[in-house]
């Protein structure tokens, strides 16, 4: 993640620790995940063992991880820092 927003210079890092509630958020991430790979290949395929399961979250959690990353980041400082539209203006 950058230090700051490259237009407003809005730092990203608030204060030490303020990213430990991204980690409920990319829970949340994880858990949507988990839902719908399980539903997904219960649609998909008749008989679905448990290592089709395992492999395939193990696969998907590869590659999701650093999208849930900055995502989870990115949705918890917009729980704090507001977006102002009118920036350029001012």
């Amino acid at each position: 993640m950058h230090k700051e927003c490259s237009e407003c210079k809005q730092p990203f890092s608030l204060e030490p620790g303020f990213y430990f509630g991204a980690s409920y958020v990319s829970y949340a991430f994880n858990v949507a995940l988990l839902v719908s790979v399980i539903v997904g290949l219960n649609v998909l395929f008749e008989d679905v063992s448990l290592t089709m399961y395992f492999g395939t979250l193990f696969t998907a959690l590869l590659f999701l991880a650093p999208i849930f990353y900055i995502g989870s980041r990115a949705v918890w400082i917009n729980f704090f820092v507001k977006y102002d539209s009118n920036y350029d203006e001012k």
